[in-house]
């Protein structure tokens, strides 16, 4: 067997070593350069321990939710101990023992994904709310040209959707409380839903505040739909509310069904 050495490649899987796990004379185990496991046993009659198959496939897809959310220098600290745990399981009649010492590290890797997943969707958050605030200002600080080119309906149409945005923010937080590590989607699409999650708030706005102008709902502050406070507190309550907008849409549907028959 050919010793592995460090920046060297790997004569059987043809990948360069980064840190050597486990090497004996019947196997051995390391990482490679992008912090991936491999593994090699020498010898026909090598016997594998029970269970062996089903150990490494956990190994495995705990080796892909780490690469896929954690940074490179935890990727090569928890792939490492990864490593170790199949090199223990090959040296061991009975895992048992792995298996235990595997679980306490998933609970670890779960434990740190999901803070960086949720890191990552606060990002997202953060950065479209900068976005919301500077349009806001932008509006607030042009009032009078923005109302003279698009009339003021359309300013604090306008106005008050941006502010669904400022409600989503009290969703993503809200929620961000209770998110959970459920499938491997990475940091970049964690970092797009927190972002996406306050556009959607100004969508919702916006459709609530287009129903109140044209009086199709919540016909009865429609005589106060041009107090600018009113609308971007309505634009506030849309965003941060999934349920106002599914439940204002209900009311509709009920209203029309009623109409007809």
């Amino acid at each position: 067997m050919q010793e592995l050495i460090s920046g060297e490649k790997d004569p059987i899987h043809g990948k360069i070593v980064k840190t050597v796990a486990v090497q004996c004379e019947e196997y051995y185990v390391f990482i490679d350069t992008n912090n991936e496991i491999f593994y090699a046993v020498f010898g026909h009659n090598f016997k594998y321990p029970e269970n062996f198959n089903k150990l490494n496939s956990k190994i495995r897809r705990l080796e892909v939710l780490v690469l896929f959310n954690l940074d490179k220098r935890n990727q090569a600290n928890y792939n490492y101990l990864l490593a170790n745990n199949i090199g223990e399981a090959l040296d061991e009649p009975n895992i048992d023992g792995v298996w235990e010492e595997l679980k306490n590290i998933e609970n670890d890797i779960n434990v740190i994904v999901n803070n960086e997943q949720k890191k990552s969707f606060t990002y997202g958050t953060n950065v479209s709310l900068l976005l919301i605030l500077i349009c806001v200002a932008v509006l607030f600080c042009n009032k009078n040209y923005f109302t003279k080119n698009l009339g003021l309906n359309a300013y604090q149409i306008c106005l008050g959707s941006l502010f669904g945005g400022v409600g989503a923010l009290i969703f993503n937080y809200s929620k961000s409380k209770k998110y959970q590590v459920s499938r491997i989607i990475g940091q970049y699409y964690n970092f797009l839903e927190g972002g996406l999650r306050i556009f959607y708030g100004v969508i919702y706005a916006l459709i609530i505040i287009l129903g109140i102008k044209s009086g199709i709902i919540l016909s009865f502050i429609n005589g106060n739909s041009n107090s600018l406070s009113l609308i971007c507190f309505i634009g506030i309550l849309a965003g941060a509310s999934d349920t106002f907008i599914v439940g204002i849409l209900k009311s509709l549907e009920k209203k029309s069904t009623d109409e007809e028959n």
